[in-house]
C-alpha cells in the first residue's frame, strides 16, 4: 500500500516533532521560504485525500483483490454506483456538477472541503466514526462540530442510518424552528468536548430539534454562524485599518476586498491580461488550494444573495489568515521570535475557541505552514514568498 498509510501519520506528537525538526534545523534560518516550500511540497504525498478515499472503497468493496491492480475507473464506477444506491446527489447545492465528474475529482484531489466529506458520508453510507476519521485523517481537520447546525444534523443522520433526503427534510425543519426561549444554562460557554457528549445523546428527532433550538439565536440564525461572521468582521476591519495606516490614512472605509487580497497575497503573480492575481488553480501546492482569502470569497462572506442569506460561510482558514496578517504586522510588540509565535498561537486558539472551533491543528498542512511562517524573521515576507514560489514554473 501507499506510504500515506505509514504509522504515526495522524499523531499530534509526531507532527509537532516534525515541525520543530524543520524550523530548528541549521538550514532554516535565512532559508525559511525554501524550507517551508519543500515541506509543503513533500506533504502532498502524506496528506492525500484521494488515496484515503480509495483505501476506504477498497476495504468496503474489493476485499481479497490486489490493491495495486484496481484501475481508477473501477473506483470511479463503484463510487458512482454507491451514490446512486444511497440516493445522494453530487453536491449539497443543486446543479453543482455531474456525479461522474464529481467522483473523478474526488478520486484525484489531494485535499477536499469539509462539505465534500459530509456529502461522502451520505453517498457511501458511512457511520459517524467513519466520517470523523475522514475529517481528521483524510483532510486533517477537526471532528464533526457540535455547534454547527448542519454538522449536528449530519451526525444525527449518520448515527441513525438516515439518508440524504432525510437530512434535507431535517434541515428544512430546522430552518422553520423557533429559537429556544431560554438558552441552555451556560450553553455559549460550554466546552466543545462537553457538547460532543450531549450531541451523542440525541436519540429522537424531538431531541434533535430541541438541541438545535438552543443553538439558534433570536434572529433565527445559528449562534455558530453569527459568531463566525462577527469575528470575521472584527478581524477584517482590523486588517483594513492596518493597510490604511500603511498608506498613511486613518480612515479604512476606502480599503476594499481587492486591497486585502493584493496585500496579503503580494507574492502571487499578476495575470498581465486582466491584471488580476493568477488563479488559485494555477498554484502547484495542492495543500494550499481552497485556502486563499480572495476578494471574491470576501465578497461572498460579506454579501447576501437575493433571499438575504449569506452566500458563503466563514471557515477556520479565513480567521487564521486574517489573524496571521494582524500579528505579522505587529512584530515590535514582542521581544523575540518565540514570544511572537506564542502570542499568535494563543491568540488564534482563543479566536477559534470563541467561534466554537477546535484549536490549531498542527497536522493540517496550511496551519502548519502559517505556524512555520510565524517562526521566521519576517513572517509576512515568508508567507508571500512561499505563495510566489508555488506559482513559479519549474
Amino acid at each position: 500500500m501507499d506510504t500515506y498509510l505509514r504509522e504515526g501519520f495522524d499523531f499530534t506528537g509526531k507532527a509537532w516533532d516534525d515541525f520543530y525538526n524543520v524550523i530548528g534545523s541549521v538550514d532554516f534560518s535565512g532559508k525559511e521560504e525554501q524550507a517551508i516550500y519543500d515541506v509543503l511540497k513533500n506533504n502532498a504525498g502524506k496528506v492525500n485525500f484521494s488515496d484515503y478515499l480509495k483505501r476506504y472503497i477498497y476495504q468496503k468493496s474489493f476485499p481479497g483483490k490486489n490493491y495495486e491492480e484496481i484501475p481508477l475507473e473501477e473506483y470511479r464506477s463503484t463510487l458512482v454506483a454507491l451514490f446512486k444506491d444511497n440516493q445522494t446527489p453530487p453536491g449539497f447545492e443543486e446543479g453543482t456538477t455531474k456525479l461522474s465528474a464529481a467522483a473523478k475529482n474526488w478520486l484525484s484531489q489531494t485535499l477536499v472541503s469539509r462539505k465534500t466529506v459530509l456529502l461522502l458520508g451520505f453517498g457511501l453510507a458511512m457511520t459517524t466514526a467513519e466520517v470523523n476519521d475522514f475529517l481528521t485523517k483524510g483532510i486533517c481537520e477537526h471532528k464533526l462540530n457540535p455547534k454547527d447546525p448542519m454538522e449536528v444534523v449530519c451526525r444525527y443522520c449518520y448515527t441513525n442510518r438516515l439518508g440524504y433526503y432525510d437530512f434535507c427534510q431535517l434541515m428544512a425543519e430546522y430552518a422553520e424552528l423557533e429559537p429556544a426561549v431560554h438558552s441552555c444554562s451556560g450553553f455559549e460557554d460550554s466546552a466543545t468536548g462537553e457538547l460532543c457528549l450531549s450531541v451523542q445523546e440525541l436519540e429522537t428527532e424531538k431531541d434533535l430539534m430541541k438541541y438545535l433550538s438552543h443553538i439558534k439565536d433570536a434572529g433565527g440564525v445559528s449562534k455558530y454562524s453569527r459568531t463566525l461572521k462577527r469575528k470575521f468582521t472584527e478581524l477584517y476591519d482590523e486588517v483594513r485599518l492596518l493597510i490604511a495606516g500603511e498608506q498613511g490614512h486613518s480612515d479604512y472605509t476606502g480599503i476594499t476586498p481587492t486591497d486585502i487580497e493584493r496585500t496579503i497575497y503580494a507574492g502571487v503573480p499578476i495575470n498581465e491580461k486582466n491584471r488580476n492575481l493568477l488563479k488559485e488553480a494555477e498554484c502547484d501546492l495542492d495543500v494550499l488550494c481552497g485556502k486563499r482569502l480572495s476578494r471574491m470569497r470576501i465578497g461572498r462572506i460579506l454579501g447576501r444573495n437575493e433571499q438575504g442569506i449569506q452566500e458563503t460561510e466563514v471557515n477556520r482558514f479565513d480567521l487564521i489568515t486574517l489573524n496571521f496578517f494582524i500579528c505579522a504586522q505587529k512584530l515590535d510588540a514582542h521581544p523575540s521570535v518565540q514570544a511572537r509565535f506564542n502570542h499568535f498561537y494563543e491568540e488564534t486558539n482563543r479566536i477559534l475557541r470563541e467561534c466554537f472551533m477546535y484549536e490549531l491543528i498542527i497536522q493540517n498542512p496550511f496551519e502548519n505552514f502559517v505556524l512555520s511562517c510565524m517562526l521566521s524573521e519576517d513572517p509576512l515576507d515568508t508567507f508571500e514568498s512561499v505563495w510566489e514560489m508555488s506559482y513559479r514554473e519549474e
